[in-house]
């Protein structure tokens, strides 16, 4: 008999993108933070408080923008600070038009960007990854040493 994978929600027209995470050639940590990106499992403070780490009575809001909750998809796509170092990186290399608002597509065009302009075969990628952990741990900065945002300094 065959067993079959029941899924969880509604299908992601991006589902298939997920084995490319492990394809870069960049350090296992930041693959693997990928990898939870695409799971929605980065230790946001809206995430922190549903698994019951952070108290009910918590400041939830970004630290970066302070302007809406901190969850995986506001920090990474919704909140203007964060699509600032998006939009400087996207002029950068010449990816036009780039608005994404879920990790597996913005992966997935980002990669193909890259596949198009003949990088090489280990490094696509590799830009998407750096700009989520770059992003990742100037937050931290920001939560954790008091740092000053920067969108400058991520890019």
């Amino acid at each position: 008999m065959e067993k079959s994978l029941l899924t969880c929600g509604p299908p992601n027209h991006y589902d298939f993108v997920t084995p490319f995470v492990w394809k870069g050639d960049i350090p296992l940590k930041v693959k693997a933070f990928g990898w939870r990106c695409f799971k929605h499992r980065i230790p946001t403070k809206v995430l922190l408080k549903n698994r019951g780490i952070l108290p009910s009575n918590s400041n939830l809001f970004c630290p970066l923008c302070d302007d809406g909750l901190e969850s995986p998809v506001h920090l990474f796509f919704s909140c203007q600070k964060a699509d600032d170092v998006w939009k400087d990186m996207a002029n950068w290399i010449g990816l036009v038009n780039y608005k994404e608002v879920d990790f597996k597509e913005s992966f997935w065009t980002w990669r193909s960007f890259c596949r198009s302009k003949k990088v090489s075969k280990g490094k696509v990628g590799c830009v998407w990854l750096a700009i989520v952990w770059s992003i990742w741990l100037s937050r931290n900065g920001v939560i954790f040493k008091n740092k000053p945002w920067n969108s400058r300094d991520v890019v």
